[in-house]
C-alpha cells in the first residue's frame, strides 16, 4: 500500500531489487557484500525466524511491513506475532503490517498499569 512504501520495513533478501525497482528502499539486496558479515550473519538469523531478534531488530528499526516468502520461517512467525497483519498472500509472498498500537500501551501490547 501506498501508505507503507515511505515506512521502513524487512524483506527477505530475494525481494530486494524488486523493491529498488518500485522505488521502495531495501532491508537488504543482492548487493549483500556491502553490508558486512555481522549485519548478514543477523539476516540469517532473522530469516530463520529468530523472534528475539525479530522483536528487537522490529524495535530498533521501526519496521512497520514485512514482505516474506509464503513458506518461509519469518511467515509463520509473523502469522501468530501480536500487532502484525496480513496485508496479502500468494503463492511467493506475504505482506504483514504492524498495527498501530494502541492510545496508553507499552511495548509489551499491555495497557499502561496493568
Amino acid at each position: 500500500p501506498t501508505s507503507l512504501r515511505a515506512q521502513r520495513g524487512l524483506q527477505a533478501y530475494g525481494f530486494g531489487g524488486y523493491l529498488i525497482f518500485n522505488g521502495v528502499r531495501p532491508f537488504i539486496d543482492s548487493r549483500a557484500e556491502v553490508y558486512g558479515d555481522a549485519f548478514r550473519e543477523a539476516y540469517g538469523r532473522l530469516a530463520a525466524g529468530d523472534r528475539v531478534l525479530f522483536e528487537r531488530e522490529t524495535a530498533a528499526r521501526g519496521w512497520r511491513w514485512a514482505l516474506v516468502e509464503t513458506d518461509g520461517p519469518l511467515a509463520s512467525l509473523l502469522e501468530h506475532e501480536p500487532g502484525w497483519r496480513r496485508l496479502f498472500r500468494d503463492r511467493y509472498a506475504v505482506l504483514f503490517a504492524l498495527s498501530p498500537r494502541p492510545p496508553g500501551t507499552g511495548p509489551d501490547r499491555r495497557p499502561a498499569g496493568s
